[in-house]
């Protein structure tokens, strides 16, 4: 009887604790004759602070709302680095198509230029 005695205090002391509950305890055990003794044993036995575990919650729920905007914040920079990276793989896409296409150029060109030359060369010696 007596371990269910500080079971029962123990509990009723931790639901006291609470703003909202206290209220209805206050107003449902105005009578009764062993809650104030529940109380003071449930106190005895557990020494809640309840400031230290209300600061705890208070800072818990302050880590999870400002959550969203560094989730926010770290998807803004992936946007950005892969902006970034984007356009330098343009770039460099870019740069490599001109330089095949003036290579290819290049190595259409020299064929006929080399003729051309010997041709020039052909009629400049039989002009001489």
């Amino acid at each position: 009887m007596k371990k269910l005695f500080l079971i029962f205090s123990v509990i009723a002391y931790a639901l006291y604790q609470v703003n909202s509950f206290k209220k209805i305890i206050d107003e449902d055990f105005k009578t009764s004759i062993s809650m104030p003794y529940l109380l003071k044993v449930g106190s005895y036995i557990i020494k809640l602070d309840t400031t230290a575990i209300t600061n705890q919650i208070d800072s818990a729920i302050q880590s999870v709302t400002q959550t969203p905007s560094n989730i926010q914040d770290s998807v803004q920079k992936a946007k950005d680095e892969v902006s970034s990276t984007l356009d330098s793989v343009q770039e460099t896409v870019k740069e490599n198509i001109q330089e095949g296409i003036e290579n290819s150029i290049k190595e259409e060109i020299q064929p006929s230029q080399e003729q051309l030359n010997e041709s020039e060369n052909n009629q400049n010696s039989q002009n001489n």
